[in-house]
């Protein structure tokens, strides 16, 4: 037990003759996004790329349903294009009437209409005085939206 007593003196004498040494800590940024050397971009741009196992899903169509759904008559564009400039006339109509700012000088009458673009079917109900309820439907998948309009 002497001889442990002892040997743990020495030790402890010589660690408290050797003087201390330190020095400032001081934190560089690899990244250069972030205030760090320019030249590790390329390098870091190379680890990451080699780390990523992430990979794009996969299309499930058939090729017969993808290669006709890109091609389009002109009678489908048509068709496309005239549903968007009726749903475009009838929500600049709407907004106008829900702020106050419609052209007419004529209120609204309440009431329900429906108008039948062929690719939806819209219903629009004023009966309400606090707000107007627009009622999409898809006709091919038979979605129903319903968007609430607050008169102001």
């Amino acid at each position: 037990m002497t001889s442990n007593l002892r040997f743990l003196t020495i030790i402890s004498a010589v660690l408290l003759a050797c003087p201390a040494q330190a020095a400032e800590m001081v934190h560089i940024y690899t990244n250069p996004d972030f205030g760090g050397s320019p030249l590790n971009g390329a390098y870091l741009l190379s680890n990451a790329a080699a780390q990523n196992t992430f990979t794009a899903p996969t299309s499930k169509t058939t090729s017969a349903s993808s290669s006709s759904s890109t091609t389009t008559t002109s009678g489908q564009q048509f068709a496309t294009e005239l549903n968007q400039l009726v749903l475009n006339a009838l929500a600049n109509n709407l907004v106008n009437q829900a702020l106050g700012t419609n052209s007419s000088s004529t209120p609204t009458t309440p009431g329900i209409k429906t108008f039948n673009t062929g690719v939806s079917q819209i219903t629009v109900d004023t009966t309400s005085g606090t707000s107007t309820a627009v009622t999409i439907v898809d006709n091919a998948s038979g979605t129903k939206t319903v968007v609430d309009i607050p008169n102001f």
